[in-house]
């Protein structure tokens, strides 16, 4: 009987320990996947800001070629 009680007492013990391994795994897990989306939500801040940037330029660009038209074709019709 005290041998059965000395495996029992052992593997509660080890049950036990396990238990505290998996809370670590469960925190570092749970940690790591803060830090993954906090990267995420930086990358996608990233794009958004990247996104308006292009916008801002591609409206710039075409503002430039019609300014660049219209001083094309006032300078012909000075021409002509």
């Amino acid at each position: 009987m005290g041998d059965e009680t000395w495996r029992v007492s052992d593997a509660e013990q080890k049950l036990e320990e396990h238990k505290q391994v998996n809370v670590q795994k469960q925190k570092d897990w749970e940690a790591a996947c803060e830090r993954t989306n906090a990267e995420m939500q930086s990358q996608r801040d990233a794009i958004v800001r990247l996104s308006s940037e292009k916008s801002k330029l591609a409206e710039e660009a075409h503002q430039a070629r019609l300014a660049a038209e219209k001083k094309e074709k006032e300078y012909i019709d000075q021409i002509d």
